[in-house]
């Protein structure tokens, strides 16, 4: 019951940004965006996911993430489902030296490649740069939300 009144509070609730923590166990945070849709990212050491979803302006789930996370809780891919819950694409990351997203492969549902893309960092460890290629291996426009593209490390 307490998980449902607080999903209630995040789908109903007026704050900007609010966040949760359950013990050390579950945490979750919600953000109003600035066209009135909201994102809310519920991360669970316990069984090593987080689930991020996203609602339109009405409430209304636009699309949902699952990011299956390492011992350390850190995402090794991702599965987006559209609103109704069919998979879209799949993700997997690979990290570079300092334990960054450095590649994500994004397969179809049914495993078949469609591009990769490469991260590059500045200095302060914020993404600077993304090159995206197409399943031919060629470089395309870096995609519109390339920094929501790599969760932040929690």
């Amino acid at each position: 019951m307490k998980t449902l009144t607080f999903f209630l509070f995040l789908i109903l609730g007026s704050l900007a940004h609010a966040q949760f923590t359950r013990g050390d166990t579950i945490k979750a945070t919600t953000t109003v965006h600035t066209d009135g849709s909201r994102s809310t990212l519920v991360v669970n050491p316990e069984t090593q996911s987080a689930e991020e979803t996203y609602f339109d302006g009405a409430g209304k789930v636009t699309q949902k993430i699952i990011y299956p996370l390492d011992p350390q809780n850190q995402p090794i891919g991702a599965i987006t489902y559209d609103r109704k819950g069919n998979i879209l694409a799949k993700s997997s990351y690979k990290r570079d030296e300092a334990g960054r997203i450095g590649e994500e492969t994004i397969t179809s549902a049914a495993g078949q490649f469609l591009r990769r893309r490469v991260y590059s960092y500045s200095a302060q460890n914020k993404v600077s740069r993304v090159d995206e290629y197409d399943a031919n291996g060629v470089l395309i426009a870096p995609p519109p939300r390339a920094a929501k593209a790599v969760p932040k490390k929690r």
